[in-house]
């Protein structure tokens, strides 16, 4: 049987790195969108004001969705572009803590 190796301080440290950039991210999108005239409202007026933004959002959101596709790992093997959507929410997490400085 093979033994399984803690992780060492560096690696611990990474981790809770990037979860931290995440959850900031996740954060920060989440008092953008929810705050008043936020994002939420913005897209909710736009989608409605007219027949051919609601088509052109159900578009985008089939487009999502084949982008969930595209990124989901169906082979049971960790890919490179499984990551992305993980890298994507530390750099809105990277954005928000220098505008939160920055301000």
């Amino acid at each position: 049987m093979s033994e399984k190796k803690a992780d060492n301080l560096i690696e611990t440290l990474l981790a809770l790195g990037r979860l931290s950039l995440m959850i900031i991210g996740i954060l920060g999108i989440a008092f953008e969108a929810f705050k008043e005239n936020g994002l939420v409202s913005i897209v909710l007026s736009k989608v409605t004001a007219s027949t051919t933004s609601m088509i052109v959002s159900g578009i985008i959101i089939i487009g999502l969705y084949f982008i969930n596709r595209w990124l989901s790992v169906t082979d049971g093997n960790k890919t490179q572009k499984g990551d992305l959507p993980m890298y994507l929410m530390m750099a809105i997490g990277a954005f928000f803590i220098f505008r939160f400085i920055s301000q």
